[in-house]
């Protein structure tokens, strides 16, 4: 197929290595590919206590993965690892600190639909890795998504965090510890900042609003706007709004995540295509950032 030559080999460029997922695209088709880091990269969060680590997914259509990490270096340094003790409250048991995210023989079909989206889906996140998963449309990359943050239970198979099954964890709690950016993301009529919060401005949280907007490549964009973060987008409530366009709508959505990230200590950022809309260079540049970040 259009991946051969990349699956099942090393790619340096990315420092890591591809290999295929059997079970993606239903009825067992190897359509879609996983691509991690050797080595389990550091958590360098400057929030986050001993460095703990966290899992970063990017989903990427195929024609993206020429340019996957295109001159970046993958660290080999161990990332701290906190084993924290499932506590019981309620029905349901909050979740401890990530060690691994397994899913175990997980199929998944939607309601009236003919075939299965994904077919006995065996993978492991481990803690502190990068995780690419490329595939054709259609393969089931945005399903796996929402599997992996709870927003489906697989029709079979199950799928566990440190060996407990989601099912077991209150939604609430769980969601907690994920933030993504997904394909659909909206701008609001609001400032910059409250875009990026997804809520009203605090003053506490300048710092981490100005970070998340650098880690997205938006900080040369902020510094042209009159009133940084207080600059309000849309014009549909002011006439001084600014009208961003797709790439840098895309960067503020990805800066929310980053923010959310930090205001949440999460510890999975899952990032569905976060770079569709962007010019090469921004995408070498977020590319970058997420290496560095996660």
């Amino acid at each position: 197929n259009d991946l051969d030559g990349v699956a099942d080999g090393k790619v340096e460029d990315f420092g890591g290595v591809f290999h295929t997922v059997k079970g993606f695209g239903g009825g067992g088709e190897e359509g879609l590919h996983q691509a991690h880091g050797e080595g389990v990269i550091a958590q360098r969060h400057k929030l986050c206590a001993q460095g703990h680590g966290k899992v970063g997914v990017a989903f990427l259509h195929k024609d993206k993965i020429a340019d996957i990490h295109r001159a970046t270096e993958v660290s080999g340094g161990q990332a701290a690892v906190s084993k924290g003790i499932s506590a019981q409250v309620g029905d349901h048991i909050q979740v401890p600190d990530l060690d691994e995210i397994r899913f175990e023989n997980v199929s998944f079909a939607y309601d009236g639909a003919e075939s299965e989206s994904l077919t006995n889906v065996d993978l492991v996140l481990r803690r502190g890795e990068k995780i690419a998963i490329v595939g054709y449309n259609g393969a089931g990359k945005s399903t796996f998504i929402k599997l992996l943050l709870h927003l489906y239970n697989p029709t079979s198979g199950r799928i566990t965090w440190n060996g407990i099954n989601l099912q077991e964890f209150s939604k609430e709690s769980y969601r907690n510890t994920a933030v993504a950016v997904f394909q659909d993301y909206q701008i609001f009529a609001a400032s910059l900042a409250e875009n990026v919060l997804a809520d009203k401005y605090r003053e506490e949280l300048e710092d981490i609003i100005t970070d998340a907007l650098r880690d997205a490549a938006f900080a040369e964009r902020m510094a042209d706007m009159e009133n940084g973060i207080h600059t309000p987008l849309t014009r549909e409530f002011s006439e001084n709004g600014v009208n961003l366009s797709g790439g840098e709508s895309q960067k503020v959505a990805i800066a929310r995540a980053f923010a959310q990230s930090r205001i949440q200590n999460s510890e999975v950022i899952v990032m569905d295509e976060p770079s569709s809309a962007l010019d090469p260079m921004a995408e070498y540049e977020l590319n970058r950032t997420i290496l560095e970040y996660t």
